[in-house]
This record gives structure tokens, sequence and C-alpha cells, in this order.
């Protein structure tokens, strides 16, 4: 787990968490698949996993996945109703990507989401009006 927020109403968290590696990608590992690829910074850094919005109930400790693309999740912050999730994205993976994020909203109940943006500009730390409206 990244980062949490709790739910307005305090019955649920939100969390980001990195998407589970396929067996591919694990095999890879294992066999010393350590590349740094040539964009990439010279201290080690390699490219950023692929992370997904979560959600788990505090009565029940159910959890279940809110976003379902493939992406880097950012900052995100839940609604006031907490019905809804903007959050900060990239599908670009690279360490050096940053400029790619956009914003989105996504529906809770059904993991419906779109973009507010589409400009590949470095957004971040996103924020809800205090009526939740915007």
């Amino acid at each position: 787990m990244r980062s949490f927020e709790w739910s307005p109403d305090g019955k649920a968290i939100f969390f980001v968490a990195p998407d589970e590696k396929t067996p591919e990608e694990k095999a890879a590992e294992k066999a010393g698949d350590d590349a740094i690829d040539v964009d990439e910074g010279p201290n080690g850094q390699g490219r950023g996993d692929y992370s997904g919005i979560w959600t788990v109930t505090v009565a029940d400790k159910t959890e279940r996945r809110i976003t379902q693309q493939k992406m880097l999740v950012g900052a995100f912050a839940p609604s006031p109703d907490g019905a809804r999730v903007a959050y900060t994205y990239r599908t670009e993976n690279t360490r050096n990507g940053q400029y790619h994020a956009e914003v989105a909203v996504v529906d809770v109940a059904t993991g419906a989401a779109r973009d507010l943006t589409k400009n590949e500009a470095p957004e971040n730390a996103v924020r809800w009006s205090p009526d939740g409206r915007t």
C-alpha cells in the first residue's frame, strides 16, 4: 500500500496499491532481469509500478479494486460524500514520464471512470470543492 485516505463517513478506507506482478514478470526478475532503460536516471531508479485505487470496508474487511485501467496512480481524494474519487494518473511508466499525468474521477460503486483533462501536463494534488460538486 502506498497511500490511504479515510472515507468521509469513516466506514471505509481508500488506498493505492501496486498491481500484482504477472508470472512472466516474476520469472524475469528471478532470472536476473534488472536492466535500466536508457531514459532512466543513473541512480538505479527503474520504471514505476502500475497501481490502482482500492477500498476496504472497515466493518467486514472486504477489499475491492475501484479503478480498472492499467496505470500509475498519483494523488487521489475521495469526494465529500464518498461516492467518487478524484485522482491523477498516467499510463506511461517511465521514471521521467510525469508530464503525461491526467486528472480523472471514478465512481466508487460502479468503477466507471472519466477523464477531466487530456493535456499531458504534470497535474497533481487533486482536491474537491467543499460542496463536492467540482
